[in-house]
């Protein structure tokens, strides 16, 4: 029971550090966001537009911890806003139209990466001492250390 209440509370804490560093970033970056949109439309869009946009996306003045405690908020109630990428369409379906075929990878490589591990690993046991057992370990012990991008 121990062991759970301390990955709960790991779990929660990660996911507090990852929301705050989510808040902070687009607020500590040089230009802004709206500035960004306004150059995308190439002068069509009216420049009192931006206030608003501001507002809509969630800059608006105002002290730092009212805005992160709202931020917080809307995070807790699963408002992620809308998206700056694709405008007007909320971010919540800009993930769940992703999420499909990021499960069918997800589950098909580590399928892959199963079956290839196991079948190695039967192999080197099978032929233990002998070559393929002696290139298998150090093989695999340098493709581990690629990263994975």
């Amino acid at each position: 029971m121990r062991f759970l209440a301390r990955r709960t509370v790991f779990y929660l804490l990660a996911f507090l550090i990852a929301t705050t560093i989510n808040f902070f970033i687009p607020r500590m970056m040089s230009g802004d966001p709206m500035q960004l949109m306004f150059a995308r439309f190439q002068g069509r869009l009216d420049p009192r537009a931006i206030d608003a946009l501001k507002e809509t996306f969630g800059f608006v003045d105002g002290p730092l911890l009212e805005q992160y405690v709202t931020y917080l908020g809307n995070v807790a109630q699963g408002n992620l806003g809308l998206s700056i990428s694709q405008f007007a369409v909320p971010v919540s379906e800009v993930i769940a139209s992703s999420l499909g075929w990021t499960v069918r990878l997800i589950g098909l490589a580590t399928l892959l990466s199963y079956s290839i591990g196991v079948g190695l690993g039967i192999v080197a046991a099978w032929r233990r001492g002998k070559f393929i057992d002696s290139i298998l370990l150090p093989t695999a012990m340098i493709v581990n250390a690629f990263p994975y991008f």
